[in-house]
């Protein structure tokens, strides 16, 4: 891995969360502020006042924009507009509850859906095939929400079986957990099915045969390796619609994390709880992408991470 690949990474790193910041930092502010959000309709024109100038508000927005990333720079984040602590500390306070979401459902979405895409592949054109196509099919068809929706009416009203809110005991884990998985696993498992039969039958499968391999390790060696690498190219993409599916799933269940809080702080407009998240949420799938380009460089002989075209 040469130098020269590290500092375009690094530099278009930096450029991706400076571009994706500014956008929010402009949206949010010409969407309105904060005021009646946190002084009511009642407030009177001299406490409107009060409260711009106190979060300088009531200066230029290319003002605000420069103090904004001034402050970043030197790690001032900014404070809570609504609950007047560190935005910062406000964030990291809820993400342990999100993150305990993510882990679980990524552990699951990659078991369930690589093993049963793998499966369905080694059955290819049987009933099993079928079978796990079809709930496939079934589970990436139902909308997040709608999913999160039905899992509460079930198992919770009508079964009264489990918690709909709160996250006190491992019992509030389920529904959250799988309303995040269930679509993602289906999604893999078809992916993996595909990438599967591209390698199933290719001439390096039938000289492992040959050289007396069994089925079973050739299928180890070298159809599930190859099989891989075209896996985990999705695997960037897939980690914004993992977030996206924690928003849903912490807004559906009340769950006390990191998505919940963006969910109300957009709502309520409270600017630097959002630019936080936001950075932190670019952050992450900036270096997600960057770890899944190494594998795949590692996985694909054939693509050098240290190719001057990049």
């Amino acid at each position: 891995m040469n130098s020269a690949y590290i500092i375009r990474k690094i530099f278009r790193a930096f450029l991706t969360i400076w571009i994706v910041t500014s956008f929010v930092f402009l949206i949010l502010r010409l969407s309105g502020d904060p005021t009646v959000s946190v002084l009511g309709l009642e407030a009177s024109p001299e406490a409107v006042e009060a409260f711009h100038a106190k979060w300088g508000l009531d200066d230029p927005i290319h003002v605000q924009y420069l103090r904004f990333f001034a402050n970043v720079f030197q790690g001032d984040m900014g404070v809570s507009i609504l609950e007047g602590r560190s935005a910062l500390t406000a964030v990291l306070s809820r993400l342990p509850a999100t993150v305990s979401l993510m882990v679980i459902s990524t552990i699951l979405t990659f078991s369930v859906g690589i093993f049963f895409g793998v499966m369905a592949s080694l059955y290819h054109n049987t009933h099993k095939d079928q079978i796990i196509m079809t709930v496939a099919a079934s589970g990436f068809s139902i909308p997040t929400f709608v999913l999160g929706v039905v899992l509460v009416l079930i198992f919770s009203v009508n079964l009264g079986w489990l918690p709909s809110t709160g996250s006190a005991t491992w019992k509030h884990y389920i529904m959250p957990v799988l309303t995040m998985t269930i679509v993602d696993a289906a999604v893999f498992a078809r992916f993996t099915r595909s990438a599967m039969l591209e390698v199933l039958y290719q001439p390096y499968m039938k000289t492992a045969l040959a050289k007396g391999m069994s089925w079973g390790q050739a299928v180890r060696r070298h159809a599930i390796p190859n099989a891989a690498i075209p896996v985990v190219t999705i695997m960037g993409f897939w980690i914004g619609a993992l977030i996206a599916g924690a928003v849903i799933a912490e807004s559906i269940f009340a769950w006390p994390g990191v998505g919940r809080l963006l969910v109300y702080s957009v709502k309520h407009r409270d600017y630097n709880v959002v630019q936080v998240i936001v950075m932190l949420i670019s952050v992450s799938m900036v270096i997600t992408n960057l770890i899944i380009d190494i594998i795949y460089g590692k996985l694909d002989p054939r693509v050098s991470i240290d190719r001057g075209a990049e």
